[in-house]
């Protein structure tokens, strides 16, 4: 199937996503990290959530995390997503509604700066913002922005 860049029909669209293990490294020594983190990330149609009541909104979050969870753990080496919530410690799922309650963003949107600076420069002393599209748009921009940043401040003598 191709990746559908679209708002979905439903609450979520499990069949265009990401997964994401930011600590699924084999480290030098015996450095290897006890716990491991894993992100199920899917497009989720902000209207559909937006809408729903305090206990449709909890259930629906339930059944698309399970629904997410077991789509995911298709492409991953573990037997079922059963597995991977056995041996989880904490989960957390949000939506756009989530998204926009706690940081204001329009319709939950989790893109790019609001606020752009070509610098990375933040009111924090030695603060950059690196690696969101501070410049030109999208993914391009926010690696184009980590390359940047990084060799404007982090690889300096």
């Amino acid at each position: 199937e191709r990746f559908a860049f679209r708002c979905p029909n439903d609450l979520v669209d499990p069949r265009s996503g990401v997964i994401c293990v930011p600590n699924n490294y084999a480290y030098s020594d015996d450095r290897q990290l006890e716990e491991g983190v894993v992100r199920f990330t899917a497009q989720a149609s902000y209207d559909g959530w937006s809408q729903l009541d305090r206990e449709t909104y909890a259930e629906r979050k339930a059944y698309w995390f399970d629904e997410l969870g077991k789509t995911a753990s298709k492409f991953l080496p573990v037997q079922s997503f059963e597995e991977i919530k056995k041996r989880s410690i904490a989960t957390d799922m949000f939506t756009p509604a989530t998204v926009e309650k706690f940081t204001g963003r329009l319709r939950g949107a989790v893109y790019g700066s609001p606020q752009k600076t070509k610098t990375g420069k933040t009111h924090l002393n030695n603060l950059f913002i690196c690696g969101t599209d501070q410049g030109f748009l999208g993914i391009v921009g926010a690696m184009l922005s980590g390359i940047t940043m990084a060799n404007l401040y982090g690889l300096r003598d």
